[in-house]
């Protein structure tokens, strides 16, 4: 799975981001990834339990 690559360079007209708002936002991007993929996992975990009789392993 590879991340979207995000610019580093501000675009024009627009103040230059400190390196504070850059990790914030990488962070929240990384955040909001890993919970969509962590959810997917578990819906996808939950219905692999039905079907082997709940074995948590």
């Amino acid at each position: 799975m590879t991340l979207p690559q995000l610019p580093l360079a501000p675009h024009l007209g627009e103040p230059a981001p400190t390196r504070q708002q850059e990790l914030s936002h990488l962070l929240a991007a990384l955040l909001t990834q890993y919970l969509t993929a962590h959810k997917a996992a578990h819906k996808h975990q939950a219905t692999s339990q039905t079907t082997t009789g709940g074995n948590n392993t």
